[in-house]
């Protein structure tokens, strides 16, 4: 999922990198890669999804199940932060009533706000360069 969202940015910053220029070339180029990007989100989603209904299902059989739902917020914690982030601490929750402890639970809730603070700032820099190459005037 990560890897559709740099190739959706692609195109825009080795535009800003490349000085600008045509932008009537440029729109082609960034729908492709626009298309590509958010094919590898959807294809990465689904996957993703039918790996978590696998996992929480193997978590119900064995009687694990807060500690497979914070081994899944762990995964998540990287891939979709904030989703991470709320299933972590449903997790810490769940063991904390049972009385298991889940070390995988803590380690989303960590990882999840560290991965939400990256992409804040990753995509507040993608406003940014945009915005700047949008600004840019070339003769």
């Amino acid at each position: 999922m990560l890897a559709g969202g740099g190739i959706c940015v692609l195109p825009y910053l080795l535009f800003v990198l490349g000085g600008g220029g045509d932008t009537r070339s440029f729109d082609a180029l960034a729908r492709g890669f626009a298309t590509t990007g958010t094919v590898v989100i959807a294809l990465g989603v689904v996957v993703f999804g039918l790996a978590v209904l696998q996992a929480v299902r193997a978590g119900r059989r064995d009687g694990s199940h807060a500690r497979t739902l914070g081994a899944v917020a762990l995964v998540l914690a990287v891939l979709a932060p904030v989703v991470g982030l709320v299933l972590g601490y449903v997790a810490r929750a769940q063991s904390r009533k049972t009385g298991v402890p889940n070390g995988s639970a803590v380690a989303a809730v960590v990882v999840g706000w560290i991965t939400t603070a990256l992409t804040v700032l990753f995509w507040t820099l993608v406003l940014l360069v945009s915005h700047y190459a949008a600004s840019v005037h070339h003769p």
